[in-house]
Formats: C-alpha cells, sequence, structure tokens
C-alpha cells in the first residue's frame, strides 16, 4: 500500500472519530442549551413569585389604606351625627322647660314638647353609645311624669313643675357631662 492508500484509510477511520466527535460535540451543545432553558424557566418563575408577592403586598397595603379611611370618615360620621342629635335632645329639652313653666301651662304644647324629648331620645339610641343613651332614657323617665299629669288633665301648682324641672336640670347636667367626655374623646 502506498501513501495514499494509507491516507484513504486513515480518512475512511477518520470519518467515524469525526462523526463521533460531532455528536459529542452536538449532545454537549443540547445540553448546555437544556441547562439555560431550565436556568430561565427557574428565574422567570423566581421573578413571577416575586412580582406576585409585590403585587398581593401593594395589594394588602390599599386594602389596609382604604379600611383605615373607612373608619376615619365612619368616626367622623358617627361624631357628627352624635353632635346633632345630643344638641336636638337639648333643645327639645329646652321647649319642654319653657312649656312647662310657662304661667299657664297649655296641655297641647307640654305633650308635644314631651314627644319631641321621646324621638330625641329614640334617635339619640341609633347614634349611642349606650352610656349616653340610658342617661337620655333617665331624662324622659323624668319627663313623663309631667307629661302624664297634665295629659290626665290635672294642672299641676308651679311649685310641683318647678320641683319636676329641678329633677330634670339635675339629670340633664349628667348628660351634658356625659356627652362632653364623649364628643372630646372624638
Amino acid at each position: 500500500m502506498d501513501a495514499t492508500g494509507v491516507a484513504a484509510i486513515l480518512a475512511l477511520a477518520g470519518i467515524p472519530v469525526s462523526v463521533l466527535l460531532g455528536r459529542w460535540q452536538m449532545h454537549t451543545a443540547l445540553r448546555q442549551v437544556e441547562a439555560s432553558h431550565r436556568t430561565a424557566l427557574e428565574v422567570a418563575a423566581a421573578n413571577h413569585r416575586n412580582v406576585l408577592e409585590a403585587a398581593e403586598a401593594g395589594h394588602r397595603n390599599a386594602m389596609e389604606l382604604v379600611r383605615k379611611q373607612e373608619e376615619a370618615e365612619r368616626a367622623r360620621w358617627l361624631a357628627e351625627a352624635r353632635r346633632a342629635e345630643y344638641r336636638l335632645l337639648q333643645n327639645s329639652l329646652a321647649q319642654f322647660r319653657r312649656t312647662l313653666l310657662a304661667p299657664d301651662p297649655i296641655v297641647e304644647d307640654v305633650l308635644s314638647a314631651f314627644d319631641e324629648v321621646h324621638e330625641s331620645v329614640h334617635s339619640i339610641e341609633a347614634v349611642g353609645p349606650e352610656e349616653i343613651y340610658h342617661l337620655a332614657v333617665r331624662i324622659l323617665v323624668a319627663c313623663r311624669v309631667p307629661a302624664v299629669t297634665f295629659q290626665l288633665g290635672r294642672s299641676p301648682s308651679l311649685e310641683d313643675r318647678e320641683r319636676w324641672w329641678n329633677q330634670i336640670r339635675s339629670l340633664r347636667h349628667d348628660f351634658h357631662d356625659a356627652v362632653k367626655g364623649v364628643l372630646e374623646g372624638c
């Protein structure tokens, strides 16, 4: 065999080696691509988790802010409603006093003023607190005695009417002090 034959045999033997080397390089490249792909998927999944966690945290913070704003708005509304209802009871009591202590009280006026006190007390029940409502009920009970007396057609003396008003006035002062404490706490 001459050198050409040997070169041909070596060339033929080199083909499978080249093919094997090519396959080995191709498998290595595919493994690298697969590893890169897995790494990219893991990074994408981690980024997705991070974005979701950030979105959830932002949502929780926004919901907490909304809840706090709603609580503040409700507290503001309740304070305003309480002031209005407390003022209404005070005005109703002033009207009741005027009709009760008038020189010649008119039964219908006394009963009408009592009805206003009654309505005011029950409006206070809606806004509370319970302590204030109970004080208002005590005032209502005290106002009921003169109202019923007039309703029964009796004409109480000025002395009786002043005594009744003094009892109501004492309860009214307790109510006023309690209301002041509630409204200052708002």
